[in-house]
């Protein structure tokens, strides 16, 4: 519901930003950009379940700055993002796992990632107002907060926890596409979804110069 739900939204807002953007003029392209993303995530409850019989969901809210230069075609991005995760404390079992001896309580707390990142992104135009970009990023997360699994034995949670780290450093994939709306020739705002750490769509408001 959640995928469908996303989807509606970004239908609106493209509709919107479209009847918008060509109230402008063509624009002119400056090779220097800024700007500010955010963006929702969340990795489906159907991939969970391939690998668990009882899980929690898992999603985020991402945000952050970036600054880049353009090309004709291609534009590259250097990104700093944050994401808050939400993901609620609770029983995991392992698929094919005996509900009664193989049950782990995760507690969670404060959980999120600090991420450096860089996104090429190639630019179709399908309009004076509007393009279309496909965006390639690959960098490196640094997880933060708590996450202890503990043992449940005889449906009771054991006092001191299993396991309690998280790892260091996480590699970041992104696979985006975008549609940029110009609403003057130096300020547009781009409409993204697909793959970034989970299925995921948002905003971005870009400056140029």
């Amino acid at each position: 519901m959640r995928f469908r739900h996303m989807l509606l939204i970004l239908a609106i807002v493209v509709l919107v930003l479209s009847t918008t953007a060509q109230a402008g003029g063509p624009f002119i392209e400056y090779p220097w950009t800024v700007g500010a993303r955010a963006q929702y995530m969340f990795i489906p409850d159907g991939i969970i379940d391939s690998y668990y019989d009882s899980h929690k969901s898992i999603s985020a809210l991402g945000y952050g700055l970036f600054w880049g230069y353009g090309w004709d075609i291609i534009e590259l991005h250097m990104n700093l993002e944050n994401y808050t995760a939400f993901w609620k404390s609770g029983t995991w079992l392992l698929k094919g796992g005996d509900f009664d001896k193989d049950r782990d309580y995760i507690d969670v707390k404060g959980v999120g990632m600090a991420s450096v990142d860089a996104t090429a992104w190639f630019k179709v135009p399908i309009g004076d107002y509007v393009q279309y970009r496909i965006g390639l990023g690959l960098g490196v997360g640094f997880p933060y907060g708590e996450v202890k699994s503990y043992d449940i034995i005889e449906g009771e949670r054991e006092e001191k926890p299993d396991t309690e780290s998280l790892p260091s450093v996480l590699p970041v994939f992104a696979l985006e596409n975008s549609f940029v709306f110009f609403l003057h020739e130096q300020f547009s705002i781009n409409v993204n979804f697909g793959v970034k750490n989970g299925l995921s769509s948002g905003l971005m408001f870009q400056a140029y110069f």
